[in-house]
């Protein structure tokens, strides 16, 4: 059967059909966006350890002196449009050596409150750095610190895991690639969907095995230009890369 005879979820295989491309995907792109998202979790993570450091370092070293508030304001958001939530934050003022320094804090509700422009607080500073500080005393508050952890902590943990993915990726396009067998196929259903102004079709195929198995898949493709092109039909003949029963990719 001829390339031009079958259908081609990703047209861009169609040279793996007429033996011109000996591979599907690209390891070199797929390299370098898991290195991006290698270098991020890198980032996040150097941010995530120096804010722990800090914190800790205030904790055990730090020294107490006095400061006024500046300023503050109080920030509802919604995430998803449907989870509201509120952000209290002050800023504050105080001198160390005759050198006046600044910080800003996100504090809990209650702790909020209480406090008003010109309010007395209690300052933790670093005397090594004594522009590092912190709400402490009777004023202490963890709110903007384990806020930090989550958000910092889940970045880096979502940029390893992104990377992992296109590591993985590129380790099955390399199987599929070195000791894939392309079979025939039959294209059992394909549905779109538009996700903005991307046309994501899904195309749901069947064959048979070297071993006279039948063996179902799936696999969602960017098709913008199908936009105005008929959608193929069920039983339209297809193409699949075929490794093992739990390896094999349409075409």
């Amino acid at each position: 059967m001829q390339a031009t005879s079958v259908f081609l979820a990703e047209p861009s295989n169609a040279k793996l059909l007429t033996g011109e491309k000996k591979r599907i995907g690209n390891s070199f792109v797929m390299f370098l966006i898991a290195l991006i998202f290698i270098l991020a979790a890198v980032v996040a993570g150097y941010f995530l350890y120096t804010r722990y450091s800090q914190h800790q370092a205030l904790l055990t070293e730090g020294k107490q002196t006095r400061g006024i508030v500046t300023d503050g304001f109080e920030e509802t958001s919604r995430n998803f449009y449907v989870i509201e939530s509120k952000r209290y934050r002050i800023e504050y003022r105080y001198t160390i050596a005759g050198q006046t320094y600044t910080g800003g804090q996100d504090i809990d509700g209650a702790l909020y409150e209480e406090l008003f422009l010109q309010s007395p607080v209690t300052i933790v500073f670093l005397p090594s750095n004594p522009g590092v500080s912190e709400l402490g005393g009777e004023f202490a508050d963890d709110t903007e610190y384990r806020n930090a952890l989550l958000i910092l902590g889940s970045l880096t943990l979502v940029a390893l895991l992104a990377a992992a993915g296109f590591l993985f990726r590129d380790v099955r396009n390399r199987r599929l690639s070195s000791q894939g067998q392309i079979l025939n196929g039959t294209l059992l259903s394909a549905a779109g969907q538009y996700y903005r102004r991307t046309l994501n079709v899904t195309f749901r195929y069947e064959f048979r095995s070297p071993l006279g198995t039948t063996i179902t898949g799936s696999r969602t493709v960017k098709r913008n230009d199908l936009k105005k092109a008929p959608v193929p039909v069920s039983g339209t003949p297809i193409k699949v890369l075929y490794v093992n029963d739990k390896l094999h990719r349409i075409l």
